[in-house]
């Protein structure tokens, strides 16, 4: 993969990397029954990076299997 840069942490990450963050998610749910299935993929938009080490983005990509209960008073 072009654009991976390693950097090297003496300390805390804290010093290299911004505590702010912004992304756009895209993603596909199914529900059949009382299963559900929904896959996602977050696009960082935000350069994390507090060094000049070019832009560095936090990407994701998320799978959830899920089951619904009913829920009765």
């Amino acid at each position: 993969m072009s654009g991976l840069v390693g950097v090297e942490v003496d300390g805390s990450i804290k010093e290299v990397v911004n505590t702010f963050d912004l992304g756009i998610p895209v993603g596909i749910a199914y529900e059949w029954r009382n299963l559900s299935l929904d896959a996602r993929y977050v696009f960082g938009l935000a350069n994390i990076s507090k060094e000049d080490v070019g832009h560095m983005r936090n990407r994701a990509f998320m799978l959830t299997l899920g089951y619904k209960f009913k829920v009765t008073r």
